[in-house]
C-alpha cells in the first residue's frame, strides 16, 4: 500500500449475486454515503476497497498497478464525481487512457450537461443523481459484472436516476 494511501477494505458479509467475490473501488468524499454504500455492497457479497477523495481513488488505483500487474485488479468502480483533489471524471479519463474497460458507476449532487456528456464520452455503465436508490446500484452493478468484464461498453447512454435513498 502507497504510504500516502489510507483507503479502507470492507469484507463480503452477505452472499452476492456474483458467482465470486467482486472487488469494488468506492470512491466518496461523504463519509455517510461512503459508509452506506459500503456497507450495503458488503452485505451483497462485494469486496469493498473504499476512498475518501480523488487523491485516495487515484492511490487506490496506483497501489493495483504492482500486485496485479493491471488496474483489472477492480472488477468496478463506483465514484463520485466531485471530490477533494481530482474529481471522478478526472480519474475516469487516465483510467479510460490505460486499460481495458472496468464498469463504472457515477454518483453525484451535480450531474449538469458537460458532466452528463463526459460520463457518456467514458463509457460510464449509470450515472446516479444523490439521492439514490441503493437497490437501483446493487441491481444495476449486478448487471454490468454478469456480462463478459473485458467487454466493451454499451452504446446506450447512460442510466441517470433520480430515485430516493432507500435502505434494504
Amino acid at each position: 500500500m502507497n504510504a500516502t494511501s489510507t483507503h479502507v477494505t470492507r469484507q463480503p458479509t452477505g452472499v452476492g449475486r456474483t458467482a465470486r467475490t467482486a472487488r469494488v473501488l468506492l470512491a466518496e468524499d461523504d463519509d455517510d454515503i461512503r459508509m452506506e454504500l459500503a456497507e450495503a455492497l458488503a452485505a451483497d457479497g462485494y469486496l469493498v476497497i473504499e476512498a475518501r477523495d480523488g487523491d485516495e481513488f487515484l492511490n487506490s488505483l496506483i497501489d493495483a498497478v504492482p500486485e496485479q500487474q493491471s488496474l483489472r485488479a477492480y472488477d468496478a468502480i463506483i465514484t463520485d464525481v466531485v471530490m477533494p483533489g481530482f474529481s471522478g471524471i478526472d480519474v475516469l479519463l487516465a483510467l479510460r487512457r490505460s486499460t481495458a474497460f472496468i464498469p463504472v458507476i457515477l454518483v453525484t449532487a451535480y450531474a449538469d450537461e458537460r458532466t452528463m456528456r463526459a460520463a457518456e464520452r467514458l463509457g460510464v455503465v449509470a450515472l446516479f443523481r444523490k439521492p439514490f436508490d441503493l437497490n437501483e446500484i446493487l441491481g444495476v452493478l449486478a448487471t454490468s459484472l454478469s456480462r463478459d468484464a473485458a467487454a466493451t461498453p454499451s452504446t446506450r447512454p447512460p442510466i441517470i436516476t433520480n430515485g430516493p435513498r432507500k435502505l434494504r
